[in-house]
């Protein structure tokens, strides 16, 4: 019975913290929150009316007017101009989060990985656009079986087909945060956090990051491409990068087991 009770106990404060949303106010980071659903908001979104493309029975100004007002589309337990946080806990420190720890120093370098996307617009012009885009979750890769190929010298190979997602959020607002990004070949979020000897092991092996705002237009988007097998590497790769666009206005590094908040980045 006691057993039974602890279970119902965790299962209620586990629904209660997945549902709640986030506040600016906090002190620490609820243990076991959830943050709001990157790929369920994303689906919400792309498939709503509200952002379809312009039909030739509308006019340019009542496109446009529809596709920025967002605040009739309903996400779970809010509507899509509220303020979002998502919660990225990376699983591989070699994808786009890295820790470093320096005893000597006791400092906790901690890099966010960013990369550049380019996507078409969702206006009438189709334009091309450039963001600066974070990973909002690991990358999926999903087997979807094999097949037997053969290239123009009739040399055969079994296939192996992958489909890879990605989740990214494209901060559209990215030179409020310059002071923290550097150039290069991998550009990203740097911080050299002071993180005591005694807590070093724990805060780096259990890192999170919180990223704060709002949607802009054109909210969602989707980047594709595809990686074609050769006889070295017979795989056939489907990669689809699935973007939110956002105005951030806080990114919060915290101890994902205690909830500490170790550093804000906060908007200028």
């Amino acid at each position: 019975m006691k057993n039974l009770l602890s279970i119902i106990f965790i299962l209620v404060c586990g629904l209660s913290v997945f549902g709640q949303n986030f506040s600016a106010d906090w002190q620490k980071v609820p243990v076991g929150f959830q943050g709001d659903d990157v790929e369920k908001i994303y689906k919400i979104l792309s498939e709503s009316s509200n952002l379809k493309a312009k039909s030739e029975f509308e006019t340019t100004s009542d496109y446009q007017k529809r596709v920025t007002d967002i605040s009739k589309i309903a996400l779970p337990g809010k509507s899509a101009d509220s303020i979002l946080a998502f919660v990225y806990r990376p699983e591989k420190y070699m994808d786009r989060v890295t820790a470093k720890y320096d005893a000597d120093t006791q400092n906790l370098q901690v890099s966010i990985l960013t990369r550049s996307i380019s996507y078409l617009d969702h206006t009438p012009k189709r334009e091309l656009v450039d963001i600066i885009g974070v990973a909002a979750k690991d990358a999926e890769l999903k087997s979807l079986g094999s097949y037997e190929g053969e290239n123009a010298y009739g040399v055969k190979r079994t296939i192996e087909k992958s489909l890879m997602r990605y989740f990214t959020i494209g901060i559209n607002n990215m030179a409020s945060f310059r002071k923290f990004h550097s150039g290069g070949y991998e550009p990203g979020f740097k911080l050299l956090l002071p993180v005591p000897l005694a807590k070093a092991k724990e805060i780096k092996e259990n890192l999170a990051i919180l990223y704060v705002g709002n949607l802009v237009a054109p909210f969602t988007a989707l980047d594709g491409r595809v990686l074609e097998p050769t006889i070295a590497k017979p795989r056939y790769v489907s990669i689809g990068n699935y973007i939110l666009t956002m105005n951030l206005s806080e990114i919060w590094i915290y101890n994902n087991l205690t909830g500490e908040v170790i550093s804000k980045i906060k908007s200028k």
